[in-house]
């Protein structure tokens, strides 16, 4: 089994294991969403692919907040793109936006985070230590991906044969501007 950090609302971490669970994602979405794409902002994804500049670190929040304010039970949002360029910052920003008090810390030592002082929980992965897919289930990572909270994968195409279809992708990119970056948004395929 692997243990991870839960963070409770008083800002203390306790180590938790989960029961190993097996794989029943594939095709799967969760019924709380209806059965079907999780549902977004329609000025976020208007399309099957949305390309989104994002000018500045208070352009990445805005796009966080949006997120967060928008998310629904059962959300999976997908972060893909190279080191440094802004994964836990828009986590971060998803966050305020569900309204979670708690610091925000990556998960990279202990996989996944939980927060809980939202309107909805977060759980935040970080799977950038997972050498193989399988190691998910030790987690027991169905029982977030397809319960009511929201959850945020950072490195997301490490695991991405595990994810929802419905998972909303987002893959951040250095752009040509200092401090700028784009986003290609879309759905997990």
């Amino acid at each position: 089994m692997i243990t991870w950090d839960s963070q409770k609302t008083d800002g203390q971490h306790s180590a938790v294991k989960m029961k190993q669970g097996k794989n029943h994602s594939e095709g799967k979405t969760c019924p709380d969403r209806g059965g079907g794409r999780a549902e977004m902002s329609e000025e976020l994804i208007n399309s099957r692919e949305k390309k989104r500049i994002l000018s500045s670190e208070q352009d990445t929040e805005k796009f966080g907040m949006e997120l967060g304010r928008n998310a629904k039970p059962g959300t999976v949002i997908a972060l893909t793109g190279d080191l440094g360029t802004g994964k836990t910052t828009l986590t971060k920003a998803i966050a305020r936006g569900l309204g979670v008090s708690e610091m925000i810390t990556s998960p990279t030592f202990t996989i996944v985070r939980e927060y809980r002082s939202g309107r909805l929980p977060l759980y935040h992965f970080d799977v950038y230590r997972i050498a193989d897919p399988d190691e998910m289930m030790e987690l027991g990572y169905e029982e977030y991906l397809y319960g009511n909270g929201v959850c945020v994968i950072e490195w997301a195409d490490l695991i991405g044969e595990l994810l929802p279809e419905d998972a909303l992708r987002i893959d951040i990119a250095y752009g040509s501007r200092e401090g700028e970056r784009i986003c290609q948004c879309g759905y997990w395929e």
